[in-house]
């Protein structure tokens, strides 16, 4: 019988040495794949804007110990590197070691990009490529939202009575946070110069946007997206018109569908954005559950469904007196941190009712006093929100089906005046930094000019900048229960304060003691409330060392 590896007169020896080149390539292309793993790789923005600078996030981890590592990030011709280096040498890193990287690019011009990440190491290679698409067409954040949850006639149909919006109205909404398309809703809307949010879910059918923790919603079609095309064609040269709405609390099964609507949507109306409302954050009750809301779900939901905005709901106050505030503190810091991590706003749904002698007692929520509300409003603002939203409004347990119906209105009416009079400013302001001080909840960016409380109480303290380079703080007593009277040591050498008065709505001078570079001023804040100051200063020296928990 005739060897086959002999028939062209090759020779053992030449064989067995083509055999060991095999294994030894082999070993090499299965070598550069467990010696580093490419953990995370993206754009940290959810529309790449032509001239806008685009973070791109890597997350390496050697599998083994590794020497000469290099990671490069390639771009395409129409992209430039504007901070951090290409390639970059990491040296030797042992197993298990994961490393950070960060660069900023930015691109000339809109299209759909190839964009790479390379990485050597000890004569291996491996590499990740990632389109993405850029665009000069998107939505620029205007106004300050302020709505409530379950609009008027929210799951109501005809007739549409003009008391219902009027009530409203008059409690100082001017948002409906999403109007059915029907002729009928929509002349209200009209009539009432409400600004509002067109509801998607009423078309395509919320159950397919929200899913199940376990099993995925069947795949959106065509046919519905053609049914939002067609709403869309309907309501997009309406001026009353802001924006969409999706849904609320969806599980991860239906990030896809809500990925294909958003696209669907940006498509047909890129200048408007989708809305959609987040879980807070739940730990899993029993062992080898996954938590609900925690950073990889917001992470999730941001790198799936590239929602222009985040939106998230946490309630608090519970009869007996009880109340969430770790919980609270956690979860908008959570948020807060997303939402500076990839450059889009963030709307806080806050608690309005209690449900005490309603179907939902079993709740156990207790009313918010308006101290409470004010409490709610200020440290979301504080924080840094662009959007305030009461849960929840026209229901059976909601403040039209309220024992304390009253109560609670006159409170809203009072600080929705308030939040209007704020909110074109917000709006404008980006969150710099933000902290406790008695520093019982940890530091929130980066703290140029430090403020401190010589008197009794706490504050929340939280600094702003405009587009222009203007810079703000605000203040708000951390207490819903005593009012805060006070002197403010501010660490920076002042040269004009002021702060803005909700009531007048104008801004004031407020007099201020300044020693070389240190200041200090009288400060008076209701059980809950805030003020936004405005100052310029001097070229600031390093604050003196803060101390977060």
């Amino acid at each position: 019988m005739e060897t086959p590896g002999l028939r062209k007169g090759k020779s053992y020896s030449e064989i067995i040495a083509l055999t060991l080149l095999f294994f030894v390539l082999a070993h090499r292309a299965a070598g550069a794949g467990s010696a580093i793993k490419i953990v995370k790789f993206f754009p940290l923005r959810t529309v790449l804007k032509v001239g806008r600078t685009v973070p791109f996030y890597a997350e390496i981890k050697a599998e083994r110990n590794v020497e000469n590592a290099s990671v490069s990030l390639i771009l395409p011709g129409e992209a430039r590197l504007k901070r951090g280096t290409s390639p970059r040498n990491l040296g030797s890193l042992k197993k298990g070691e994961t490393v950070s990287l960060l660069w900023e690019a930015e691109f000339l011009s809109p299209g759909r990009y190839r964009v790479s990440l390379k990485i050597t190491c000890s004569g291996f290679s491996l590499s990740k490529a990632i389109q993405v698409e850029v665009t000069d067409k998107y939505w620029e954040e205007k106004l300050f939202l302020l709505s409530a949850y379950n609009p008027p006639y929210a799951y109501r149909g005809p007739p549409y009575e003009d008391s219902v919006f009027e009530y409203y109205k008059a409690a100082n909404f001017p948002n409906l946070l999403w109007v059915r398309d029907e002729d009928a809703l929509i002349e209200k809307v009209h009539k009432f110069k409400f600004t509002y949010l067109l509801d998607i879910a009423d078309i395509v059918g919320e159950e397919l946007l929200r899913g199940e923790p376990e099993n995925p919603p069947p795949p959106i079609t065509e046919d519905m997206l053609r049914k939002i095309d067609l709403a869309v064609e309907r309501h997009r040269d309406d001026k009353y018109l802001i924006g969409y709405y999706l849904c609320d609390e969806p599980y991860e099964t239906a990030f896809p569908n809500i990925a294909r609507v958003i696209a669907r949507l940006r498509k047909d109306d890129p200048e408007r954005p989708a809305l959609v409302n987040l879980w807070p954050y739940f730990p899993p009750e029993r062992e080898g559950e996954k938590p609900i809301g925690d950073d990889s779900y917001v992470e999730n939901f941001l790198q799936t469904t590239k929602a222009e905005l985040l939106c998230y709901d946490r309630y608090i106050f519970y009869n007996g007196g009880y109340d969430e505030q770790d919980y609270y503190f956690d979860q908008i810091a959570r948020i807060r941190k997303f939402a500076l991590l990839y450059d889009i706003p963030f709307y806080n749904i806050v608690q309005a009712v209690g449900t005490n002698g309603t179907e939902a007692s079993y709740l156990d929520w207790r009313t918010p006093n308006e101290a409470e509300h004010r409490w709610l409003v200020y440290t979301s603002l504080t924080y840094g929100v662009h959007g305030i939203i009461w849960f929840h409004w026209d229901h059976p347990w909601g403040v039209l089906g309220s024992p304390d119906r009253e109560k609670i209105y006159r409170s809203l009416q009072k600080i929705n005046r308030e939040i209007n009079a704020l909110g074109p400013i917000m709006v404008h302001l980006k969150s710099t930094g933000v902290y406790h001080t008695d520093m019982s909840y940890r530091v929130e960016g980066k703290i140029e000019y430090l403020i401190e409380n010589q008197g009794e109480g706490t504050m929340i303290v939280g600094f702003f900048r405009d587009g222009e380079g203007g810079e703000y703080f605000m203040l708000m007593n951390r207490s819903y229960k005593e009012p805060l009277r006070s002197t403010v040591l501010m660490h920076a050498p002042l040269l004009e304060l002021e702060v803005f008065n909700v009531e007048r709505g104008v801004w004031e001078e407020v007099p201020f003691k300044r020693e070389g570079r240190e200041a200090w001023f009288r400060v008076r804040l209701r059980p809950g409330g805030g003020k936004l100051y405005r100052f310029r200063a001097a070229t600031p020296l390093p604050p003196p060392p803060i101390h977060p928990r």
